[in-house]
């Protein structure tokens, strides 16, 4: 509310304003930086990396907030390749809480491209790493979530919806209500889908 201008698809601008400038010759001047910026808008993204001398673990941040910010914005084949692009650093670097993240969020992305021998194959390593490593439970959830919606996808209607109950479960036992949410609503579709209206609506009501 105390904010000037609309914040949609925007990234955010850091600015100091001086006391003594008017609000017009401040806004002209954070324009006039802003396209400054532009010459650098399309510079790729390891040069920023270099360039900032950023950490490992910076790096890799930095490159899976990129591939949500990209998805979030419809980009999707750019996501894609940052998110693979994280999922190689993890494997080099040999990070199982990583990897297993990277393979669950490229699964995700395989199906809906329609690829569901890749997306089985990442589901799978997925899931080896949840049994050969320490991962926490609460990563489990969001695996689970992608198996049911890969099992939804390849017909198998009842096992997909025994799959999204135990997503239900476990993100309740750990408050992760978004994951929560999508869990009942595609537990819902999927169930009308087959012609399951006792547990269309049961998953609605929930």
């Amino acid at each position: 509310e105390q904010q000037l201008g609309l914040f949609i698809n925007t990234l955010p601008v850091i600015a100091s304003p001086q006391a003594t400038l008017s609000v017009g010759d401040w806004v002209r001047s954070v324009q006039d930086k802003n396209l400054l910026l532009r010459d650098y808008e399309q510079t790729p993204l390891q040069d920023i990396q270099r360039l900032a001398q950023l950490s490992p673990d910076d790096r890799y941040t930095l490159t899976i907030s990129l591939a949500a910010a990209y998805s979030f914005v419809d980009r999707m084949a750019e996501s894609t390749v940052l998110q693979e692009r994280a999922y190689e650093d993890s494997k080099r670097r040999q990070i199982p809480s990583r990897m297993f993240r990277d393979a669950v969020n490229l699964a995700n992305k395989r199906l809906w491209e329609g690829r569901l021998d890749a997306t089985r194959a990442f589901l799978d390593e997925a899931e080896a790493l949840l049994l050969d490593h320490e991962i926490s439970d609460g990563q489990r959830s969001f695996l689970l979530q992608n198996q049911a919606l890969y099992l939804w996808k390849m017909g198998r209607h009842e096992e997909a919806i025994a799959r999204f109950h135990q997503a239900r479960d476990n993100a309740r036992r750990h408050a992760q209500w978004p994951i929560l949410n999508r869990a009942l609503m595609r537990r819902a579709e999927c169930a009308e889908e087959a012609g399951l209206w006792a547990e269309a609506l049961c998953a609605r009501r929930e």
